[in-house]
């Protein structure tokens, strides 16, 4: 089984770069960004956790945090999931943040729970040795407290294990699609693509990227985006700085970085170069999506001449290292 994972700054095309690989005999992806991986209190944690930065408290409430996303926010049970959708809408109307993961559509549309719950517990049953009745001081208040006695690891044997299982959560919807490979498009993969690259050692990254500026124009459309083009340029400068990093420490050939408006302006060649770095051949049908409407240069009528100037100010830099400057 092979991995890719696409990432980029967000509003950046790794959405629909995800929907044209898709299109491919060989490609499994995922309607949704899986998040589990790498937000906080996934597996990013959970994985230090339990290895390197191991404590008797800090591997029990990393398994806490982890078993509360997964099990009540990313797949919630059926009625609790559409109570917490209906209620995060309605205070979402109050100008209220939603509960977490609320709106996710997740792996309710790929399999079914019972099966999700099965491979949770397999993984679980790898990583605690047993639980006891008990708290302690950073416990927090249950009705029935008990602390998890977590084994430690070897960081490469728990990475390997937390692999494995994001294997597993994805091998049945790939065997009924008929493919060999999945893919992930949750935009901050680039954040932590030496993390990836522990969990699955020959993983491919595509790294998707356009102009800051349109960016930046995107950004202030969105309710998890900074108010102002000043705080969105900053934002956006650390991703790409913190990807600077990342990259340096990935091997040859395990990542490729794309250029929105190359893929716009040429899709087929993109394309095939893309298809060249995943080892795999082109096929006509990832053509069936239009790239035309990329809104490319949308910054230049959705930004003010002020906000130009202090966006060129902060991102001066990583326009130019991209070639947009």
């Amino acid at each position: 089984m092979r991995q890719i994972f696409i990432g980029g700054t967000g509003r950046s095309g790794t959405t629909i770069m995800s929907q044209i690989l898709g299109l491919h005999s060989k490609i499994y992806r995922y309607p949704f960004e899986t998040r589990f991986m790498i937000d906080p209190h996934g597996l990013i944690d959970l994985v230090p956790a339990l290895s390197d930065q191991w404590s008797p408290w800090k591997a029990d409430r990393a398994i806490r945090d982890f078993r509360e996303m997964m099990l009540k926010q990313i797949y919630p049970p059926v009625l609790k999931g559409q109570v917490r959708r209906i209620g995060g809408q309605m205070i979402k109307r109050l100008g209220m943040s939603m509960p977490m993961y609320a709106q996710w559509v997740s792996y309710r549309d790929i399999m079914p729970r019972k099966e999700f719950i099965s491979e949770f517990d397999a993984f679980m049953e790898k990583v605690v040795e047993r639980q006891f009745k008990g708290f302690w001081t950073g416990s927090g208040a249950h009705l029935s407290p008990k602390v998890y006695v977590a084994n430690r690891f070897e960081r490469e044997e728990i990475a390997h294990i937390s692999g494995d299982f994001v294997n597993h959560l994805t091998y049945h919807a790939m065997k009924r699609a008929g493919k060999t490979m999945w893919l992930d498009h949750t935009p901050f993969n680039i954040l932590h693509a030496t993390f990836l690259l522990e969990m699955f050692p020959h993983m491919k990254l595509i790294h998707i990227y356009r102009d800051m500026r349109d960016v930046v124009s995107s950004y202030k459309s969105k309710s998890w985006g900074g108010n102002s083009a000043h705080d969105n340029a900053i934002w956006i400068r650390n991703i790409l700085d913190k990807w600077e990093e990342e990259k340096r420490k990935m091997p040859d050939g395990s990542y490729y970085e794309v250029r929105m408006e190359d893929a716009i302006k040429n899709p087929e060649k993109e394309l095939r170069k893309i298809c060249d770095f995943l080892g795999i051949g082109f096929e006509k049908k990832m053509m069936d999506i239009d790239l035309s409407k990329g809104h490319v240069g949308r910054w230049k009528k959705d930004l003010r001449p002020d906000e130009i100037k202090v966006v060129n100010e902060v991102l001066g830099d990583t326009l130019k290292r991209y070639g947009y400057l």
